[in-house]
């Protein structure tokens, strides 16, 4: 939950607004806020995070939609996998 300078519950539509504006400002493109936690997922993935810990922070009640569902894959991790697997000697 996110909240005012007062402690009171911030306003769905006033959430989204910061939202849209912190992006702007950033020059990014608009992106739906649920996107925000796409990324901390796989950024914790990609840094090593445990998927118990990665669950835990995002609320889900186990790692399996974690893993399944929000853990991304970036491009850079797909070169790095193909990167290994052409190391691997042929039989």
């Amino acid at each position: 939950m996110f909240t005012t300078d007062t402690g009171e519950p911030i306003k769905d539509r006033n959430c989204l607004r910061w939202w849209y504006g912190r992006l702007n400002a950033s020059d990014l493109e608009k992106r739906p806020f649920h996107a925000a936690r796409w990324t901390a997922i796989t950024n914790m993935a990609e840094a090593g995070v445990p998927l118990e810990v990665a669950a835990s922070i995002v609320g889900h009640a186990s790692i399996r939609m974690t893993a399944e569902v929000d853990n991304r894959v970036r491009p850079r991790g797909r070169v790095e996998a193909a990167q290994l697997i052409a190391q691997i000697p042929p039989d």
